[in-house]
Parts: C-alpha cells; sequence; structure tokens
C-alpha cells in the first residue's frame, strides 16, 4: 500500500498528540487539525497507516498507538498510566 505525504504528516501529528497527552487523538481531531471536509477522510487515513504497519491498535476500544512508539515505554506501569489497559 503506498503511504502519501498527507499520510505522514497525519502520522507525525498522532506522535506529536501521544507525546503530549499519552493518548491518540480522535478522527475528529485528526479532521480538525487537517481541515478535512468529512470524518471518512480522517478514518481513511487512519485505516491506511495502520494497514502498513505505522499504527498499532491497542485494547483501548477504538485507539492506536503509532507502532514506534510502543518500545518507548519500558514498563507495563506506563502503559497503564498512559491509560492502556493490558
Amino acid at each position: 500500500m503506498r503511504i502519501t505525504d498527507k499520510n505522514m504528516e497525519i502520522l507525525a501529528f498522532i506522535k506529536s498528540y501521544w507525546k503530549e497527552n499519552y493518548s491518540s487523538p480522535t478522527v475528529y481531531d485528526i479532521r480538525d487539525h487537517f481541515k478535512m471536509a468529512s470524518l471518512s477522510s480522517a478514518h481513511g487515513h487512519v485505516r491506511r497507516l495502520r494497514e502498513a504497519g505505522y499504527l498499532k491498535d491497542v485494547k483501548k476500544r477504538h485507539s492506536v498507538v503509532p507502532a514506534d512508539m510502543v518500545v518507548t515505554f519500558s514498563s507495563k506501569e506506563a502503559l497503564k498510566r498512559a491509560g492502556v489497559k493490558i
């Protein structure tokens, strides 16, 4: 699957949001930040990033984590503080 420059911009936004808030942005946040016309556009970008392996699903409902950030958490305790159910 081809990843576009816009996909990479959205991934950078998700990473930045995660670092700042310890949670993933909603698709509403993504849509609003990038001034997208529809929610389905934001869903499509997240889906492509997930399918390409840039995002991983977590047990918390409707949440994704940047794949390369998963390894930055060194303990289960850090994940729990971030609100991720393990």
